[in-house]
């Protein structure tokens, strides 16, 4: 079967693929993740500095922020709403027959069990499982529901899931505003019935990993994992629990306090995990109480206008010693970042990758580089092992 390349957002939120496989896979299986500004991504513009690749993907996170608003806004009605690409977080590659030249490639007709989980967004027309999906802004994508085999990898390198895999999928054929011409589609990674790791389900023991790199590391690949052993024993490792709520498949922790240096904030908040908003978000009176820590155990007066979406910024001319230790509190979990998960270095200013929220509030993906996130959605228990992701 001829087989080409797609490209997928990774996230955490929305279902976007479902599948059926018939081999156990014991020792699970990886892919390769990689930036959406790194040079092997499509997006890459080697144009730009490293302080403007986070200034632009910090951007984007306020994109990110109002789909999600959207998203989390219609409840139990979740299903009919798509996010919107707005570019940034992390991909990985797909390898899947055209439907026009692979032998496997079946549309799935109205009475297949993945056209039924579909809920309200899929539909029947001759026959033929089809869905929908649309945003408030207008947007839209529709096409079949199909199944097909898939490999997941690098070219010449797959690593296949099972000979037997069957992987129901939406095969769009009418996009207004959701995607551009260098992605395919999104990967989703969420707590759905539909979504790819709720469908793997007991062939990977329901364990779901994956571990970051920082954005700005040329030419080197994290890692998402499907299945093998936990790593919630490792030394180093904290866990928490985490909760779904009805009709929003994000995996949400309780924010219990956060530390600067030893001052320790107290809060009670639902946060969740997302892997494409690069900046941390709280909630905003909580997030005040936390800029001004930060800014009492520095002896530094913040720059007065610091380059939006950013809320506070030095002069780049902090010594290493005098920044801040930020521990964030789950419950039975607590997760000291290091420094460079927490400031970033943007134009000439030394910022905090920590901003106030609109919504909800948002544990985000530069907090989570060089950390193995375990989701084990048996138990419902998500873990943080401190690694070295250029290695996994």
């Amino acid at each position: 079967m001829e087989k080409i390349v797609f490209l997928f957002f990774v996230q955490l939120v929305l279902l976007a693929l479902s599948t059926t496989i018939e081999a156990k896979l014991t020792n699970g299986f990886s892919v390769d993740l990689f930036h959406y500004d790194s040079p092997l991504s499509p997006f890459y513009n080697s144009s730009m500095s490293q302080s403007e690749v986070l200034l632009n993907a910090a951007l984007r996170s306020i994109s990110r922020e109002n789909s999600l608003l959207n998203f989390t806004k219609y409840g139990n009605k979740a299903n009919n709403v798509v996010l919107q690409d707005e570019g940034g977080g992390y991909l990985t590659k797909i390898f899947i027959g055209l439907p026009s030249k692979s032998s496997t490639y079946r549309k799935l007709p109205c009475d297949s069990p993945s056209c039924n989980l579909s809920s309200s967004s899929a539909y029947c027309a001759q026959n033929q499982c089809r869905y929908k999906f649309e945003n408030t802004d207008g947007s839209v994508t529709l096409g079949d529901m199909a199944s097909d085999v898939i490999s997941f990898g690098s070219n010449g390198n797959h690593s296949v899931a099972s000979s037997k895999s069957s992987f129901a999928f939406g095969c769009r054929h009418q996009n207004t505003n959701i995607f551009n011409r260098k992605e395919s589609g999104i990967l989703g990674l969420g707590a759905a019935p539909l979504s790819l790791i709720s469908q793997l389900g007991d062939q990977t023991n329901q364990i779901i990993s994956y571990c970051l790199v920082p954005i700005n590391l040329n030419n080197i690949t994290g890692k998402l994992t499907f299945g093998s052993q936990s790593t919630q024993s490792e030394a180093g490792a904290v866990s928490t629990h985490f909760n779904i709520k009805p009709g929003n498949p994000s995996y949400y922790l309780t924010l219990e306090a956060v530390s600067v240096n030893d001052d320790m904030l107290k809060t009670r908040n639902d946060i969740f995990i997302d892997s494409k908003t690069v900046l941390t978000k709280l909630e905003p009176n909580f997030y005040e109480v936390v800029e001004t820590s930060v800014s009492n155990s520095l002896e530094h007066v913040a720059v007065s206008e610091p380059p939006h979406p950013f809320k506070w910024c030095y002069e780049n001319n902090i010594i290493p010693e005098d920044i801040p230790n930020i521990t964030f509190h789950f419950t039975g979990a607590d997760l000291k970042l290091p420094v460079e998960n927490m400031f970033g270095k943007v134009k000439n200013l030394l910022c905090l990758l920590i901003v106030p929220s609109n919504g909800s509030s948002v544990f985000g993906a530069t907090a989570q580089v060089n950390f193995k996130v375990e989701l084990d959605l048996a138990t419902k228990i998500v873990s943080f092992t401190p690694k070295d992701c250029t290695k996994e």
